[in-house]
């Protein structure tokens, strides 16, 4: 478990401005790192369709409550749809390996979003552009925002898979600016 801190810089949609200061949270973390992800059979050709990046890669935020909280994000490098489609977002490639550190840097490739399959997500908090700030108890609700293909992360981890730390930088598809530090310690 580690933690996530996460700088938003909303744009106000009217004005095309970002809002100064920006939105700044902290949130628990949890990264876990594999074997690149191996889905089902493909009907058509046959073949066992498998991630091509190095390591599968999941980032989830968590909170004690189970609800999801601003600032939190969720990176999926590569998932299987339900239906069998499989969808690999994520292009990451290993920059360095000393034998303790493996030095790594990635792009995201693909949204998924026309296939309502769009899972790399950060969670802003509401205001203006989701007319919800006049409305009493929902001041700081949580709205999950699709991450922009061309988001960046580069990062290292421990050889054992012990420590791990992480930049993403990039905009999500409303044109938020985010940048995310995380800092976990995978058990």
């Amino acid at each position: 478990m580690g933690t996530a801190t996460t700088t938003i810089y909303t744009i106000e949609p009217l004005s095309e401005q970002y809002t100064q200061p920006p939105q700044v949270f902290q949130n628990q973390t949890e990264v876990s790192i594999a074997d690149p992800f191996t889905g089902q059979t493909d009907p058509y050709t046959g073949q066992t369709l498998q991630e091509d990046n190095p390591f599968e890669l999941v980032v989830s935020s968590t909170t004690t409550t189970g609800v999801s909280a601003a600032g939190g994000i969720n990176l999926f490098s590569s998932a299987q749809a339900d239906n069998g489609f499989f969808l690999q977002y994520w292009d990451i490639d290993i920059v360095s390996n000393t034998g303790d550190t493996i030095e790594f840097k990635g792009v995201l490739q693909q949204e998924y979003r026309g296939q309502a399959l769009a899972i790399n997500q950060i969670n802003t908090s509401s205001g203006a552009r989701h007319n919800v700030t006049s409305v009493p108890g929902l001041e700081g609700l949580a709205v999950p925002e699709t991450i922009s293909e061309g988001t960046t992360i580069r990062g290292s981890f421990s050889s054992d898979e012990t420590d791990f730390s992480a930049i993403v930088e990039g905009y999500t598809v409303d044109l938020d600016y985010f940048s995310v530090e995380i800092n976990d310690t995978m058990v």
